[in-house]
């Protein structure tokens, strides 16, 4: 009888260790196939500066973009995803930049993700479809590397042009906001290499006029991607990477 219950207990080991190694080959197929290993670039800023309700904004935005999974040949729209900014969707009044003035607007804030979506787009390498600077310098992003989003007047929309999927990841803190572009290994290697570039000049007392281009090591002088003019009081030294 003992020899039996030691052959069940056998048995029943070798089941669990089998269970264990199917999972574990499991897991590791998984991540062999799974398209979105790669951190194609990330982007991370401070959200201390910013009011209860700009961070509240930012949060609901955030989550509607949030696993957002953008296939070759098609278009991202910001509008498009996060839907109108009301009342009833959780969005509260906070101070925005609409036109040349500051006012509060139900989402107000919520540009700063809309930014960070368009340096991490031309880091990528994608094509910028539709992309509105604001009028006027703002605090919270490097003139050249703003978009404005105003629902039914200014989207951000860019095109995977890739040959592999995107996802789009979003998250907030009380302290900062991080925005990811995962993918392939392939356009991953293509987008760590690159980077945004910006020159400004003072054409005028009160004006900006900043181009921005993307450079990398095979195009050192890079590519050109906008020319913007803004309307500035002072000018304001920013911290890019």
């Amino acid at each position: 009888m003992s020899r039996l219950k030691r052959a069940f207990a056998a048995i029943k080991d070798f089941k669990i260790f089998f269970l264990l190694l199917l999972v574990g080959a499991l897991v590791v197929a998984n991540f062999a196939v799974y398209p979105f290993s790669s951190v194609i670039v990330s982007r991370t800023v401070s959200l201390r500066p910013l009011s209860y309700e700009q961070k509240n904004n930012l949060y609901q935005a955030a989550q509607c973009i949030d696993g957002q999974i953008i296939k070759p040949g098609q278009v991202f729209s910001f509008n498009g995803r996060v839907g109108p900014r009301n009342g009833k969707r959780g969005y509260q009044p906070a101070p925005s930049y609409l036109g040349g003035e500051t006012t509060s607007t139900l989402g107000g804030g919520i540009c700063l993700l809309s930014s960070c979506l368009y340096q991490n787009a031309l880091t990528a390498g994608l094509k910028i479809v539709e992309r509105v600077p604001h009028l006027r310098t703002v605090k919270t992003v490097a003139p050249g590397f703003d978009a404005t989003v105003w629902y039914g007047r200014a989207d951000l929309r860019f095109e995977n042009n890739t040959d592999a999927p995107i996802e789009i990841k979003a998250l907030t803190t009380d302290s900062q906001l991080k925005v990811e572009f995962r993918g392939s290994d392939k356009t991953a290697r293509v987008s760590q290499r690159a980077q945004l570039r910006r020159l400004e000049q003072m054409p005028a007392p009160g004006e900006l006029l900043v181009e921005v281009f993307r450079t990398s090591p095979e195009n050192e002088h890079g590519t050109f991607v906008s020319r913007d003019l803004y309307r500035s009081n002072q000018r304001i030294q920013y911290r890019t990477r």
